[in-house]
């Protein structure tokens, strides 16, 4: 009958483990608590199944141990909000969210500014994020090689978007989302 020992290569495993998949879990856990949830796996495992060999053993570890990885991993998404400790305009201590939701680094503030921004600005949007492939590549290399190009690329998506002739649309994206 075998009986594993974590030192060795199973304490191996999970640092490897670890080194590619922490990043899933760093919310909810520090490293060393990542390192004490592989032993676990392993004393679990090891009181629960009795194995022949060593390589099954190691078969059952790696998948539990890459189940529990993957139901941390969905438990640190669900957790949204990070706080921070900040104080109040009276100095009283409150929690405060890490990234306000108005800051156009968080995809919350940015899907707002979106969803108000003026319709050629969305339509403009649309068109690079969802046109056809070529047709995007076209435009946007015609805007990056210079001013004939890129009044090329302007006349190009006016066409595309129905906007009457003589309409910067790129440059009223980029005025409405400096000003936001």
């Amino acid at each position: 009958m075998y009986v594993p020992q974590y030192a060795g290569p199973f304490e191996g495993y999970s640092q490897k483990f670890l080194v590619k998949n922490y990043w899933k879990v760093a919310r909810i856990m520090a490293w060393e608590d990542a390192q004490q949830e592989c032993v676990l796996i392993f004393l679990r495992i090891k009181a629960r199944y009795e194995v022949e060999e060593g390589a099954h053993f190691m078969a059952l570890f790696k998948t539990s141990l890459h189940q529990h990885f993957i139901d941390l991993a969905k438990k640190a998404t669900a957790v949204k909000t990070e706080v921070t400790q900040g104080v109040s305009d009276d100095g009283d201590d409150v929690m405060l969210p890490a990234e306000p939701a108005g800051d156009l680094d968080t995809d919350a503030g940015m899907l707002d500014a979106i969803r108000h921004a003026p319709p050629r600005v969305r339509a403009t949007l649309t068109l690079m994020l969802n046109g056809p492939g070529a047709v995007v590549e076209a435009v946007v290399a015609d805007l990056n090689k210079g001013r004939v190009c890129r009044a090329r690329a302007i006349t190009k998506i006016n066409h595309l978007l129905g906007f009457p002739e003589g309409t910067d649309a790129v440059e009223e994206v980029y005025t409405y989302f400096s000003h936001v």
